[in-house]
């Protein structure tokens, strides 16, 4: 569109222009134009096709111009209601129009009076709005035109084409446009109160209801709704009358003075009065008497007195009530206070109680009673503390109750057995000191009280004996003789043992049962003076005179001795050197008479061949009296990490070079062997503890025989190196009293007894070693040590009788018991081991030592007594700090020996505490294996590093530090096995002791 400037100034010209031509141009009808009917405030589309009227300005047009120029579109509209009409192209899609609105009669096609006419408008570029008045009944002709500017141009014939127009009546203030309908007319809202229905208002009156927040205060639909203030409550539309109608009640609240949202109810414990716009809590003191926050708050009861409580306090929603405070039992009248039930303070007790403050409560307290016995009195009953009795000072030993008035001054009226009263001054403790023992070779002569000591007076003296033992002045028995003699029990005196010559070798030592041995030395040829320590080490100390002694010799070679090399002229018999490289001739010998040297000659042939003889057959005699190696049972003790008893030679240093030549079993003596796994019994414990004569275990005569009549094999058990064992049974009344009183009092007529007998084969060697072993338990009378009750060797076949204990060795059964997950305490496990260490306490006693410790050889009988067996490698002590070396070969239990045994052959009470310790480590390892799957070598090798056995896995660490003590590399720094007794009677937690064996 063009010449926008000047369209003001054509709208009023046009208007001029169009009443100058109503009034020259002829009448014309436009009443059949198209009335505007249906939806209000709605687009409409138009077709330029209808166009048929001319532009106000162009009637009548130029004849030069096009005739087809300045058309119109027209429709009519008559109001039922007065209002506003709008009519308007803007922001719709249409050709650029000028807009005109008239009304009168039809005159050149227009209405005979323009109401308006416009263009566009700054709001709406290119396009129009029209809006105006309009008065009800008037019929108003509505024009859409083609611009003024389109006409000019004669070359073109515009007319409209199509396009939208927006026609909307407005109804007037208090109307309402109630069907959006155009046609209809506006209903009248006069009378609805609550209500605003401003101009162009649409939908039912009941629709235009006054928003939230504001009130239809003057009940007029023509004037607005007001905003009502604080303090009010508008929330719902379509209210009415005055704000303050609508203030806040009592007990409501408008939380965000806000009268378009809901009043809040004030909770109880507070106070909102009417049109109020806070909710105000009660102030301190006061409180929501009737629980009502339209109320004013009222002050709460007066405050609580002494020996009451607020129950419950004053606060917002309760009043203060007082409630008596709970009684301290024993309080002074008047001095209880309290802030609640369980918050009572006493200021003053009664007499003869004392007060104790408990965290939040106090309570009064009866003052203890006088000291009792055992306690004197430290502190007196005051308000505030109790009578305090302390203890007397404890008396090591006391039986009875101490009695002191200070922890220095106790007093003991009767001492513990085996101790006797030392009484203390007035600042000073008594004391129980422990009895004097008597030792040996001394009895006791007068005995031991809570008054007196014990006095032990020395036996009388035995010719030639070291050691007496006795019970009174007149029966004085020898049980050690003095150093190099043994005890005969034949004679019952103590003789001289044999002397070994140069030439023969101890091959019995000399202990208190046993005369000393001695063996020839194996020949060396051509030796003159031969020495040894065993039969496999002969040493030549001088050649004869036509041999030298061999630069290479060693211990045992039977070629120490080599020939001299032959002298040109001379007589091998003259001929004499020191060394392989000096040999001469005898000239003193050449001279001889040669028939003489040949008679000479022959006749030391002759001897040499003799004495060579005597020597053969000694040797044979020897090696046939050595104990062979016993093959063991299937059923006997096995190592799982390898053999238990390995040869000890093997791990034996000697200062001598040994000879390469190959070992031969027959060889080796047989020290040691395996214990066989026999079912014992156990033994009463009951029975009094007794030292005999190891003579009166032997059963000679008519009573050996009644045994063997009486005695009943029941069943094999094992075999062993001497021979067999077999569980026994016979007539208690057939054992002879010392049995009798070693088994102690029997419910039963008939006992069990372990039997065990020598081979019908055995040699001369194997009989002695039965009958030495059977010598050596004989003095043996020790709970924790097996008892021998008989020895029947008179005849064949020689049978020793033992005690029988029932649940076997403690190997198998501890394997048992891990095998079937019945698991130890660690006080039976204790139980166990301190029997053993009694055991051989007792031992050490007696100045024997097992060399042979381990569990396999520790029997288990009912009630869990642990008994020591298997002396097959026992050997007698000249006394507890000698030791016993070993002086054949043999074999030895490797895995439990402490290194001086492997490495010396050295064997002492200190080397038992050694195996003690490696058993103890079997005990809580159930049966394993030490040192695992090492050989002999290896094990020696690792404890001489440094190494030791690991600590079992519920072995406590002080329970492992004892086992360490054990085997520490010097003998001497070990412990004891009456340390040891002890310690471990500290470890008892005293707690029940099962019957494993009988579980089993």
């Amino acid at each position: 569109m063009t010449l926008k400037a000047p369209l003001a100034v054509l709208a009023v010209l046009a208007g001029l222009h169009f009443a100058t031509t109503l009034a020259q141009s002829p009448s014309a009808s436009c009443s059949n134009s198209q009335p505007l009917v249906g939806a209000s405030n709605a687009p409409r589309s138009y077709d330029g096709s209808v166009g048929v009227y001319n532009t106000p300005w162009m009637s009548p047009p130029p004849a030069s111009y096009n005739s087809g120029a300045g058309k119109c579109i027209t429709w009519q509209y008559t109001p039922a209601t007065a209002g506003n009409i709008y009519f308007s192209t803007c922001g719709l899609t249409s050709d650029d129009t000028v807009l005109v609105a008239s009304t009168g009669t039809c005159t050149n096609d227009f209405g005979e009076t323009m109401i308006l006419m416009l263009d566009d408008t700054s709001g709406c570029q290119f396009q129009t709005i029209l809006n105006f008045e309009a008065t009800a009944g008037t019929r108003y002709f509505l024009h859409m035109c083609t611009y003024a500017s389109y006409y000019l141009d004669p070359s073109t014939a515009v007319k409209l084409t199509s396009g939208q127009f927006m026609f909307d009546f407005q109804c007037p203030a208090g109307m309402t446009d109630h069907d959006s309908l155009v046609e209809t007319a506006c209903i009248s809202c006069t009378g609805v109160q609550g209500i605003y229905a401003p101009v162009d208002s649409r939908g039912a009156c009941s629709t235009l209801l006054c928003p939230a927040g504001t009130s239809d205060d003057d009940s007029s639909s023509l004037t607005p709704c007001v905003a009502c203030g604080p303090g009010t409550d508008t929330s719902s539309p379509g209210k009415y009358g005055l704000c303050t109608n609508f203030n806040v009640p009592a007990g409501k609240y408008d939380h965000d003075s806000n009268s378009a949202t809901s009043a809040l109810t004030c909770p109880a414990g507070n106070y909102a009065p009417a049109a109020g716009i806070l909710c105000t809590p009660c102030a301190t003191g006061s409180w929501d008497h009737d629980g009502s926050s339209a109320t004013a708050c009222v002050s709460c009861a007066s405050e609580c007195v002494a020996g009451y409580y607020e129950s419950p306090g004053c606060t917002p929603t309760t009043n203060r009530a007082c409630a008596t405070c709970t009684a301290v039992t024993s309080c002074a009248a008047s001095s209880t206070t309290c802030t609640s039930p369980t918050t009572s303070r006493c200021s003053t007790c009664l007499a003869n109680f004392y007060k104790v403050a408990g965290p939040s409560s106090d309570t009064c307290e009866a003052c203890a009673a006088a000291c009792t016995t055992g306690t004197f009195e430290t502190a007196d009953c005051t308000a505030t503390s109790n009578r305090v009795c302390t203890a007397c000072t404890a008396i090591s030993d006391c039986d009875a109750t101490v009695s002191c008035t200070s922890t220095s001054n106790g007093r003991c009226s009767a001492c513990a057995s085996g101790h006797y009263l030392v009484p203390g001054s007035t600042s000073a403790q008594d004391a129980c000191a422990v009895c004097e023992t008597c030792g040996v070779g001394t009895f006791e002569s007068q005995a031991c009280t809570h008054a007196t000591n014990r006095n032990c007076t020395h036996c009388t003296p035995l010719e030639n004996c070291a050691q007496v033992s006795c019970t009174d002045t007149t029966d004085s028995v020898c049980v050690q003789c003095h150093a190099g003699s043994f005890y005969n029990t034949t004679s019952q005196a103590c003789h001289a043992c044999v002397e070994c010559a140069s030439n023969e070798f101890e091959a019995i030592a000399c202990t208190f049962l046993t005369d000393r041995s001695c063996s020839a030395c194996a020949n060396v040829t051509n030796c003159a003076s031969v020495t040894c320590t065993s039969l496999d080490d002969s040493i030549c100390g001088s050649c004869t005179s036509t041999t030298y002694m061999s630069p290479n010799a060693t211990a045992g070679d039977d070629e120490q001795c080599l020939p001299c090399a032959p002298v040109a002229g001379c007589a091998h018999a003259n001929v004499v050197c020191t060394t392989a490289t000096d040999s001469r001739c005898n000239a003193a010998a050449s001279s001889a008479d040669p028939t003489v040297i040949i008679v000479v000659v022959v006749l030391a042939a002759l001897l040499l061949i003799v004495v060579l003889v005597v020597l053969l057959v000694k040797r044979r005699q020897h090696r046939r009296s050595q104990p062979r190696f016993v093959a063991q049972p299937k059923d006997s003790v096995k190592d799982s990490a390898g053999p238990i008893y390995q040869e000890a030679v093997q791990m034996t240093v000697s200062p001598l070079n040994h000879s390469t030549r190959p070992e031969r079993e027959e060889d080796h003596a047989v020290v040691g062997q395996q214990q066989p796994d026999p079912l014992y019994q156990a033994l009463s414990t009951d029975a009094k503890e007794v030292v005999y004569d190891y003579a009166s275990a032997y059963v000679p005569g008519s009573n050996s025989r009644r045994i063997r009549e009486g005695l009943t094999i029941v069943k094999h058990l094992a075999s062993g190196n001497f021979g067999d064992v077999a569980l026994g049974q016979l007539s208690f009344s057939v054992l002879s009293p010392r049995a009798q009183t070693l088994l102690g009092p029997t419910a039963s007529e008939t006992v069990q007894v372990a039997v065990k007998s020598l081979k019908s084969d055995a040699d001369e060697k194997s009989r002695k070693d039965f009958e030495s072993e059977a010598k050596l338990m004989a003095p043996f009378v020790h709970t924790n040590v097996v008892r021998l009750l008989a020895a029947l060797v008179e005849s064949e076949p020689h049978l020793v009788l033992l005690e029988f204990v029932q649940y076997g060795d403690l190997h198998s059964l501890l394997k048992k018991s891990k095998l079937h997950s019945l698991w130890w305490t660690q006080n039976e496990q204790i139980h166990a081991i301190r029997q053993i260490a009694l055991g051989m306490e007792y031992l050490g006693t007696l100045h024997f030592v097992h060399r042979d410790l381990a569990a396999r050889n520790c029997l288990v009988g009912k009630g869990m007594v642990v008994k020591i067996a298997d002396f097959g490698l026992s050997r007698e002590l000249a006394s507890e700090n000698d030791y016993y070396r070993m002086q054949t070969r043999g074999k030895l239990p490797v895995k439990w020996m402490a290194p001086e045994t492997m490495t010396f052959r050295k064997f002492s009470s200190m080397s038992d505490v050694w195996s003690f310790g490696v058993t103890a480590w079997e005990c809580f390892t159930y049966g394993a294996p030490p040192y695992g799957k090492m050989d002999g070598r290896d094990t020696l090798a690792h404890v001489e590093a440094g190494g030791r056995l690991p600590q079992p896995k519920y072995c406590s660490p002080d329970l492992y530090r004892l086992m360490l003590g054990c085997w520490d590399m010097s003998p001497e720094k070990r412990s004891t096995f009456a340390q040891l007794t002890k310690a471990l009677k500290n470890f008892d937690d005293e707690t029940t002791i099962r019957d494993i064996g009988a579980m089993l």
